[in-house]
């Protein structure tokens, strides 16, 4: 399954012979460029001709047969500007636009209008206003930027559950270079002919819109617009919602909706869905979202993108009793996981303007008790490669796209050979969002619960403990795979004349490896005073180190601190 970026051409089709009519857009108070806008012209029946960026450079150019124009500067946030009527002759012309800016005034107050089905030719006053703001937006987005920017980018590919909920593994990566474009682009006409989505014997393909193509003509004659305020009474924002002109057999198309800033007038997003997929495909498991944002030199680019996929497999059979009896679905086939791909532009720099910086969602969690095994463990996410280190007041933070995780806590301990490895500890699913500034609170772990998670041992029952503890030179650089063992002695017999014995006792020793960390864990040893020795490097010229820790009642899983290994002395 893979998913690719759609786009569309901007201009609406020309006539041959074309001339070319260029210039420039600057303000009508000294002259300044009026920043990345949209310079539409208009024959004399007032039928569009010809749309082009004016860039943040203020200049234009736009092939047109020789005639007579008038024209018209869009820029978001402000009424259309009326440049006048102009006759273009054989041999083109140059021409200066003076630009007035108006702020426009979107409404407050939806009123209802019909849903238009073309919106080349759209009808409804307030639909149209707003359409204006929404094509702007989406038409500067679309073009080269005067100056290239370079770009740090943030991508991952998420699996998630079958509900989309909870992530089960995640792969990343930043890249940072100087693009004109975000993302990869698809021909807008095929989509409108064939839809969103190409299924093959190579897999299953969705396609997903760009800004050219949401401003295609062949998007605004094949979909439906309407305008919605928001259902949660919230007038912050208005709500253009868009949907197939006409349901095709066979065909996947998206449905969604443009949202708008009311105060500015800035297109903020657009979300939207497949329709046309198997009944057993909810709306939660197919769709996407893509963001908007204007840099300090007004032009227009996507910081964010996403887009969820599903995957599907075969429904699974079960026995509906204890009879042998086997129920069998009508539809074979559901979504087995949902794959979401995504991406964060985390900085964008243009020279001679302030850079763009943004940052990811955070998972940010607090241990409720201080423990000195923090040094030690580190909080994962499961199903990735993700991992922090834990702070000594019991806090981690870790960058990853907005979503819930199932965060576990691990453990970086050697195990003596045999042993197996050490299963990570359950902590909580944890939420990440990118306003949120408080902690999730994580229960600590009792030393208790510790001793019989990482060694099986039943403290009630046996007067067992754990220690762990880290390996190192004298500089303090870990030393992975030394070999650490406890000794100890139990059953001290005295020796008595009356039977001539000698004296005895029962020996008893715990061994373990450091990990590569350089931390290791002992189970099983005594509640009492022991000896902790280390051994490492070559065993004819060996490194070794002691430690003495001492055990009380109270103990269960504690630090035998850090263990200094030296080279032996020569002779010893």
């Amino acid at each position: 399954m893979t998913m690719v970026l759609a786009t569309g051409a901007v201009c609406a089709p020309q006539r041959a012979a074309a001339q070319t009519l260029s210039g420039t857009v600057t303000t009508v108070d000294g002259g300044r460029a009026a920043g990345p806008s949209v310079l539409v012209v208009l024959d004399e029946q007032q039928i569009e001709r010809a749309r082009v960026v004016v860039n943040a450079g203020s200049r234009f150019a736009v092939p047109l047969p020789a005639g007579r124009y008038r024209l018209r500067v869009l820029r978001v946030g402000f009424a259309p500007f009326d440049a006048g009527s102009i006759t273009l002759p054989e041999a083109g012309t140059t021409v200066s636009i003076r630009w007035q800016g108006v702020p426009v005034a979107l409404p407050q107050v939806i009123t209802r209008e019909r849903q238009n089905c073309d919106l080349t030719r759209a009808q409804g006053a307030t639909l149209a206003v707003v359409w204006e703001q929404i094509g702007t937006a989406l038409g500067v987005t679309n073009d080269a930027p005067a100056t290239p920017r370079e770009f740090e980018r943030y991508a991952f590919v998420r699996r998630l559950d079958a509900d989309g909920r909870v992530v089960r593994g995640i792969t990343q990566q930043r890249t940072r270079g100087t693009s004109i474009n975000s993302y990869r682009a698809w021909d807008a006409d095929s989509l409108a002919l064939h839809g969103y989505l190409h299924e093959d014997e190579t897999g299953s393909t969705f396609y997903a819109p760009t800004a050219s193509t949401l401003i295609s003509p062949s998007f605004l004659r094949t979909h439906c617009f309407e305008l919605v305020d928001r259902p949660d009474g919230n007038r912050d924002r208005l709500i253009v919602r868009f949907e197939p002109a006409s349901p095709r057999d066979r065909v996947v198309d998206i449905a969604g909706s443009f949202w708008v800033d009311r105060r500015t007038a800035r297109l903020d997003s657009v979300q939207f869905r497949y329709v046309g997929l198997p009944a057993f495909v909810s709306e939660t498991q197919a769709r996407g979202s893509v963001h908007f944002a204007q840099l300090s030199d007004g032009s227009w680019f996507i910081p964010q993108w996403t887009l969820r996929m599903p995957r599907i497999g075969a429904r699974e059979r079960r026995s509906s009793d204890n009879l042998r009896r086997t129920t069998f679905a009508l539809e074979e086939r559901a979504v087995a996981e949902v794959q979401e791909e995504g991406g964060v532009v985390l900085a964008a720099e243009t020279p001679g303007t302030p850079p763009y910086h943004a940052v990811l969602p955070t998972l940010r969690m607090r241990f409720d008790r201080r423990a000195e095994w923090f040094s030690a463990a580190r909080v994962s996410v499961k199903g990735t490669d993700i991992d922090t280190p834990i702070d000594s007041a019991g806090r981690t933070v870790i960058p990853v796209p907005q979503g819930r995780y199932d965060v576990v806590l691990r453990f970086p301990f050697g195990r003596a050979e045999g042993a197996g490895d050490i299963v990570p500890w359950a902590l909580a699913t944890a939420v990440a969002t990118r306003t949120d500034t408080g902690d999730d609170r994580l229960r600590t772990p009792t030393g208790d619960q510790l001793l019989k998670h990482l060694c099986g041992a039943e403290p009630a029952r046996l007067r067992q403990a754990a220690v762990w503890g880290i390996v190192t030179d004298s500089l303090g650089k870990p030393i992975p795979g030394a070999a650490v063992s406890a000794k100890w002695v139990s059953s001290v017999r005295l020796p008595t004349t009356k039977r001539g014995d000698r004296l005895s006792a029962t020996t008893h020793e715990a061994q373990s490896v450091t990990g590569p960390t350089g931390h290791f864990i002992l189970c099983g040893v005594p509640r009492a005073q022991f000896v902790v020795e280390a051994v490492a490097g070559d065993p004819r010229e060996p490194w070794e180190g002691v430690t003495r820790p001492v055990l009380d009642d109270d103990s269960r899983f504690e630090a035998a601190g850090r263990v200094v290994v030296k080279p032996r002395l020569a002779g010893k």
